[in-house]
């Protein structure tokens, strides 16, 4: 992380994935999608924005690993 890290709130999260603030909670609270852990700061739940960025390269791969043939 860097000084300049940008957090995302549950309701940016939402928007970003084009999903509802609860999906956002129920994720968090499934860890096989090991979601980065959020961050309680005046009693709102973040995320780095940089940890999900990496958290979404590897969905990517999952994805593409789950669709490459075995041919």
């Amino acid at each position: 992380m860097t000084l300049t890290e940008r957090y995302l709130s549950r309701r940016a999260q939402a928007e970003r994935y084009g999903r509802s603030i609860r999906t956002i909670e129920r994720w968090g609270e499934d860890p096989r999608l090991e979601l980065p852990a959020e961050i309680d700061i005046n009693g709102r739940k973040l995320r780095p924005l940089s940890q999900l960025e990496l958290w979404e390269r590897k969905q990517v791969g999952k994805c593409k690993a789950a669709t490459t043939s075995t041919d």
